[in-house]
């Protein structure tokens, strides 16, 4: 997550919308299918250095698998009913952050808002990283209704 130029606003930055879009990318592949960078990036309009990068990270944190050599590639490790936009968000920026503002050893002295709205802010976060880990790559996926009215 990044927080943008001039104000607080916190995003999901490029790297977590590109993997996800990897993710999505594989997990709409078949069983057993296994897809290499190049294709990954062409198809999900990534550039291929920084999808390496992100490709790499989510292999080291157990959400991709891969495969050496010239039929190598990547494939999906976890199950997309299992695996969740927490889960992804998290394995590429880290701990899920959506209110900045919220310190663990805040006073009344050093920080009023923060300790008089901090209950409030907390239950925002909790809320948040509840809605995301709900959120199962399975249900992100086109069904194969909207595939079809694509192709025709």
């Amino acid at each position: 997550m990044e927080t943008t130029g001039g104000d607080d606003t916190v995003r999901i930055s490029r790297k977590g919308e590109y993997g996800l879009a990897a993710i999505l990318y594989l997990a709409a592949q078949p069983d057993g299918k296994i897809s290499d960078g190049e294709e990954i990036a062409g198809r999900c309009g990534i550039p291929r250095n920084f999808l390496a990068q992100i490709l790499a990270r989510l292999r080291r944190k157990g959400i991709l698998g891969s495969v050496r050599g010239s039929q190598g590639g990547y494939y999906l490790k976890a199950q997309p009913s299992r695996l969740s936009l927490a889960d992804v968000l998290e394995a590429l920026e880290g701990p899920i952050t959506i209110i900045r503002s919220i310190k663990e050893d805040a006073t009344a002295d050093s920080d009023f808002v923060n300790t008089t709205v901090k209950g409030f802010f907390s239950r925002i976060q909790s809320r948040s990283h509840a809605l995301l880990a709900s959120l199962k790559i399975s249900e992100l996926l086109p069904s194969a209704e909207e595939e079809d009215l694509k192709t025709s």
